[in-house]
């Protein structure tokens, strides 16, 4: 699977035939696409769900790494904050 590496989008997989974008192009076991980067909705739920330990336990160091500046080159797109996101998360937790 190819996947973009430049400095906007470094990381980020296109869906074959062009589409929705994600964070993670299959780096878990099921080889399945994860985090779909492709609107404001999608980047805040992927950073949210990105920011469980249980779900970052099932990514080794370097491919963490990569979903998470994916994720956040998204978050650059589309204007969303990771600062107030997690601000956001912790007055409403």
């Amino acid at each position: 699977m190819s996947y973009t590496r430049s400095y906007k989008g470094a990381g980020v997989a296109p869906r074959p035939g062009g589409g929705t974008a994600y964070a993670d192009p299959g780096y878990q076991a099921d080889k399945k696409p994860r985090y779909p980067i492709d609107s404001e909705e999608h980047v805040r739920a992927a950073w949210a769900h990105l920011n469980v330990p249980e779900n970052q336990a099932k990514y080794g160091h370097n491919e963490l790494h990569h979903v998470r500046a994916a994720v956040q080159s998204g978050m650059r797109k589309h204007n969303v904050d990771p600062y107030v996101e997690a601000g956001r998360k912790i007055m409403e937790g």
